[in-house]
């Protein structure tokens, strides 16, 4: 998910946003290409250029080479030269001292083969930029110090004796805005020029011997967040957010330390790719970053920075301080040493060979924290979110895999998320193998995914981080003591809280929305929110039983439209006819739904005797009229069956029907030859 093909026409940074400065966009070679021309001089002579490491010197691609050199640490060493990258029997240590020294990244050139190794394309001459015309006015300035003595110092004193020394670019654009002691006259002033004053604001000495790694939020906007990966003076951030219609949206940007020695900038990217699921995962170039604005980090301290940023003309400016679920924030060093025995996992994850995506873990105690910055299927770019990655035991942390909805990126007020903002996808899994490689394993709406992992190294020094581990025997699980450490301070003494019908289910998704501040429980084992959840069903309002007196139900639902029970217009109704109702709302029974099956069938056995047996009439067995509705012809039965003994095809009884009614009629008309019955009252109807 770097920026390892930014086109250099957009900026020096390329193959992993500044790691590697493609040549032909500066036209000077950077040091590490000194350094291996110096270690393998028959390379200098034979492969000029940017040819050892590139496929394409006009866009600063990679070739299988320049990626092993990347994964290495930019480190020119026994492992590199050990490797075969081009696969074509010759280890890179044999190809760049062989005489002539060939192509370790071509697996056309190697050590004994015809020919001569590849020439790189002559560059370029670079265009001779026009002439720019001459400013109508003169650029702003963006000098803190000068800008200070001319706009502030009148009020609060030289710079140096300043008492505004952590100001930030908040609070300076809200005592604007009010104009508090008359500072409204500085609106004619830009952001940047602003920043420019806050920066020489801030304590003396740059801080940029930090490490920031981690992520950062606001805590009265949760929802959003953005991780930095701090490596050299380069910070590498991605932002997760959501774009105007509350969909996930992330950003990237490869910032530069800045003169001041404490704010990072650079351009700011919006990035598609292949599917998350998609087989092979093809790399990600140059077509797929989209400039979208740029941005800025000035860090005041370890725990407090301001970030600023603009996207797609929008300004966006926030304080942040690194988020912390667990005891305490990471504490995250630099190293150059190895990383094979760190225990903390914190950093930015990926694979290599898929460039394009990577995983963002912060690591509290016992707990991750993930952010997946990838893609869906129609390649857009999606992130996920892995709130409480808990340890098992079997070494690996598992937790469940949310895709989150919130409120447009630059909303005002940004309105915190709830649990009604999160929808489970599936599961994250990660499983360590050491400090710097692993393996994670994902679900996504039933889709598997599994993928080898290895933290992404861009410079150097690279971070290290640690935080007290929670043990994982003798846990607590007395409920009550649970709730009176956790969650009494806001909910109330257990015997009087409101949460006594809370589930397990609401409780996790509370967690992982950190709705209230309840991320800071993600520390607690599902044993642990089970105990809590008994706790407060001891002290649960008891749940009425449920009525299911007929009578009773009756007269509470339907007495109001049907009359009494006894005398009733619906005696003798079905459940089925009663659900039917309910389910169309018929006349307005929609109301009924609230009502169990027990209880709809207890009110159809209280109509049922009130239910009164109507006298048979022509009506019972016939249509009506009966001389245009006979009844139905019932070929499958004898005549008999209905009309009683004596009826059959060739003979009537004319003195009764089964039913006991006397036939109206001295005959019934019937014709045993034609078979059919004519009369004054059913018509002819042959049969």
């Amino acid at each position: 998910m770097h920026t390892r093909f930014l086109k250099p026409q957009l900026s020096a940074i390329a193959a992993l946003a500044v790691a590697l400065v493609s040549c032909t966009a500066v036209w000077a070679r950077p040091a590490y290409q000194d350094a291996l021309f110096a270690r393998y001089p028959r390379a200098a002579s034979s492969l000029s250029q940017c040819v050892a490491c590139h496929d394409d010197t006009s866009t600063g691609s990679l070739n299988v080479f320049g990626m092993a050199f990347l994964g290495n640490g930019l480190n020119l060493d026994a492992t590199l030269e050990a490797l075969d990258s081009d696969g074509d029997g010759a280890t890179n240590g044999e190809e760049l001292t062989a005489s002539p020294a060939t192509a370790p990244g071509d697996p056309k050139s190697k050590p004994g083969a015809a020919g001569t190794p590849p020439t790189p394309p002559t560059p370029p001459t670079p265009p001779t930029p026009p002439t720019p015309p001459t400013p109508l006015t003169p650029p702003a300035a963006t000098d803190g110090p000068t800008l200070y003595a001319a706009h502030c110092a009148a009020c609060h004193g030289a710079l140096a004796s300043s008492t505004k020394g952590n100001a930030t670019l908040t609070q300076m654009q809200s005592a604007i805005s009010g104009n508090v002691g008359g500072m409204g006259f500085l609106s004619t002033l830009s952001t940047a020029q602003l920043q420019a004053i806050v920066s020489a604001l801030a304590p003396a000495g740059p801080t940029s011997s930090l490490n920031y790694t981690g992520m950062w939020w606001k805590p009265t906007e949760s929802g959003w967040g953005i991780n930095v990966n701090h490596q050299g003076d380069i910070v590498f951030a991605t932002l997760f957010t959501y774009d105007e219609r509350g969909a996930p949206l992330w950003v990237m940007m490869t910032g530069l330390l800045q003169a001041d020695g404490r704010t990072y900038a650079g351009d700011l990217y919006r990035v598609s790719g292949p599917a998350f699921n998609a087989q092979p995962f093809i790399p990600i170039t140059a077509a797929n970053l989209f400039k979208v604005g740029t941005m800025s980090l000035t860090f005041s301290s370890a725990s407090t920075a301001t970030l600023s940023y603009t996207y797609q003309g929008v300004v966006v400016s926030k304080d942040i301080v690194p988020q912390v679920f667990g005891t305490a924030a990471a504490s995250c060093s630099t190293t150059t040493g190895s990383r094979v025995g760190l225990t903390n996992y914190q950093d930015m994850w990926w694979n290599p060979a898929e460039s394009g995506w990577g995983v963002n873990i912060v690591h509290q105690n016992s707990t991750l924290f993930a952010t997946l910055m990838t893609y869906d299927l129609a390649g857009s770019n999606l992130w996920l979110v892995m709130s409480a990655g808990l340890p098992q035991s079997d070494g690996s942390y598992l937790g469940d895999l949310y895709r989150v909805s919130g409120p447009a990126f630059n909303a005002q007020p940004f309105t915190p998320i709830t649990g009604a903002n999160l929808a489970q996808v599936g599961t994250m899994r990660f499983t360590f193998t050491d400090g710097i490689t692993g393996t994670l394993v994902y679900t996504v709406n039933g889709v598997p995914i599994s993928k080898s992992i290895t933290r992404q190294v861009f410079a150097t020094p690279v971070p290290a981080c640690s935080s007290p581990v929670q043990p994982l025997v003798n846990q607590p699980t007395d409920g009550p003591t649970l709730y009176a450490n956790n969650c009494a301070a806001c909910h109330g003494s257990l015997a009087s809280s409101t949460k006594g019908n809370a589930t397990l289910t609401r409780m996790q998704s509370a967690i992982a929305g950190n709705v209230g501040g309840m991320a800071s429980l993600s520390a607690l084992s599902t044993a642990q929110l089970q105990a809590i959840v008994s706790a407060l069903a001891s002290v649960a309002p008891p749940t009425p039983p449920v009525a299911t007196d007929g009578p009773t139900l009756y007269a509470n639902h339907c007495a109001a439209c049907h009359r009494a029970l006894a005398s009733s217009t619906k005696g003798g109704a079905t459940l089925t006819r009663m659900q039917s109702a309910i389910s169309g709302n018929v006349g307005g029974m929609g109301s009924l739904s609230i009502l169990s099956n027990t209880q709809l069938q207890a009110i159809v056995a209280a109509l049922a005797s009130v239910a009164q047996t109507p006298s048979p009439t022509c009506g019972s067995c016939h249509g009506l009229p009966p001389k245009t509705g006979e009844h139905g012809e019932h070929k499958s039965r004898s005549c008999s069956t209905c009309h009683g003994a004596g009826y059959s095809s060739t003979t009537v009884n004319s003195a009764s029907h089964n039913n006991g009614i006397k036939e109206v009629l001295a005959s019934s008309g019937w014709n045993a030859t034609s078979r059919s019955c004519a009369n004054s009252c059913h018509g002819k109807k042959p049969w």
